[in-house]
């Protein structure tokens, strides 16, 4: 849930913790914290947003680094190949 998803993002070296993703370099966020902080577990599950889910959108970094993310961190992940946005339920 959102504990794990803190600490998930706690520990990334590459991507830092934002309110948005959409910058040049590689950021995180998990709505249940922000964009969605004003609706409890039930709302979120109701919406499809699971209190889990870390949003991640990838920078200009180097590919390597980014591939990298996924075998480091034990998570499912999913690729929007419309958006470029990484996500990764915990």
């Amino acid at each position: 849930g959102r504990a794990a998803a803190e600490t998930f993002m706690k520990h990334l070296k590459l991507a830092s913790i934002e309110t948005h993703v959409a910058d040049a370099r590689t950021c995180c966020l998990n709505p249940a914290t922000s964009t969605h902080r004003q609706m409890n577990d039930e709302q979120l599950a109701a919406a499809g947003v699971p209190a889990g889910l870390v949003r991640i959108s990838c920078g200009l970094e180097d590919k390597k680094d980014l591939i990298a993310y996924r075998t480091i961190f034990p998570a499912d992940f999913f690729f929007c190949k419309k958006c470029s946005y990484v996500d990764a339920l915990y």
